[in-house]
């Protein structure tokens, strides 16, 4: 009697058991994806647009709307139009690619994202991100300019840029942001000019910004240090995991906003 009893009990916790553990391998892959999203950088691009974003409209208000009630209308129009951009909008396309990757393959690349000299080389862009608008990081461009660098630590730098492919990130976040001008400022007569001209300022200068940036965030870091950082960016699996984000992002800005926060 006893054993018809817990017979079906042991089955009961057996089969909890197992629900238990793939909620928690659920709960590890999630985790492991957040990691992967967050130390690759790709989220960037979602900041990258709003304040491209910001930016222009911060333009076309002085040069079009000046002391015009609709400013904030349109403002709010504008980034609602790029809503497909947020955080949490990029965050689930990114965990559907992720999705694809086998268990394997992403610790695979877990562990690439957490290399000590990645972690480096991370925070050396954190702190040059945190001067961008300083004196210091100014006169640092300036001497850019006057002093070029040695042919080979330029190279490195172009060879480094071209594995993190942070220029086609910013070109995309700039495509946008000049189509959601569009989208956004079309009631206006200067709505399609206005994208056209955020395409155009943009246009040209990524390249040279992103490796301005790059000389200053890894100004102490030695020339032996950037040729690992290229070869782990280089890793055809940490290649195939920017060019498959790459391809999840937004290809066209919503037509119609809706009231969703960006």
């Amino acid at each position: 009697m006893l054993y018809r009893v817990l017979l079906p009990l042991i089955a009961l916790l057996a089969i909890s058991g197992v629900a238990v553990a793939a909620d928690a391998a659920t709960d590890m892959g999630n985790e492991r994806a957040d990691d992967i999203v967050s130390l690759s950088g790709v989220m960037g691009i979602s900041i990258q647009v709003k304040q491209q974003a910001e930016a222009a409209f911060s333009e076309v208000a002085t040069d079009i709307y000046k002391e015009s009630a609709e400013n904030s209308a349109q403002k709010r129009r504008l980034l609602m139009s790029l809503s497909d951009w947020s955080q949490p909008a990029l965050a689930e396309r990114f965990q559907q690619v992720l999705n694809t990757y086998s268990d394997d393959e992403q610790g695979a690349l877990l562990a690439l994202l957490q290399d000590p000299l990645m972690a480096q080389a991370r925070y050396a862009e954190e702190v040059a991100l945190s001067e961008q608008n300083t004196q210091v990081y100014q006169d640092y461009l300036t001497r850019l300019e006057r002093y070029p660098p040695g042919r080979a630590r330029a190279q490195r730098v172009d060879k480094l840029a071209k594995a993190m492919q942070m220029e086609r990130w910013i070109t995309k976040a700039n495509e946008a942001v000049s189509k959601g001008s569009t989208v956004a400022l079309s009631g206006s007569v200067n709505g399609a000019v206005t994208g056209a001209a955020v395409a155009n300022k943009a246009g040209g200068k990524v390249g040279r910004a992103v490796r301005y940036f790059l000389f200053y965030a890894y100004r102490r870091i030695s020339n032996p240090e950037m040729d690992q950082l290229a070869r782990l960016w280089s890793e055809p699996l940490m290649q195939r995991w920017l060019n498959d984000a790459f391809k999840a992002l937004p290809g066209e800005v919503s037509a119609a906003p809706t009231d969703s926060e960006y």
